[in-house]
């Protein structure tokens, strides 16, 4: 069985590296580019990740016993879910806003 540092070493880097490569293109996008933050369908590509970083994190901590990661896991677990939910709400908020209400068309249907 391989050392721990060489089965996870070649892994590690890069999908470490895309969390802040996600957040930096975030960070440059919004603030920078000052592009408002409304919903796209885009963002379940950066929502994904998140969440495959921290099972993969998790999976890790089980295979080869290193318990220094579960903070890792836990931060990850948790902002996961967070991007997971606003994004899930933005989806909602764009598909309320996307079909008119029946009020609406009763209005508009109200004979004069």
């Amino acid at each position: 069985m391989p050392s721990v540092p060489s089965a996870i070493g070649p892994i590690s880097p890069p999908t470490s590296g895309a969390i802040p490569i996600l957040l930096t293109l975030g960070a440059w996008r919004h603030l920078l580019e000052r592009i408002p933050l409304i919903y796209e369908h885009d963002y379940w590509a950066a929502v994904f990740p998140l969440g495959m970083y921290a099972v993969c994190t998790q999976s890790v901590i089980r295979v080869f016993s290193l318990p220094l990661l579960e903070p890792i896991a836990t931060v990850f677990v948790w902002v996961a879910l967070g991007a997971w939910a606003l994004t899930f709400v933005g989806l909602a908020r764009y598909a309320l806003m996307a079909c008119p209400s029946r009020y609406e068309v009763r209005l508009r249907r109200r004979p004069q």
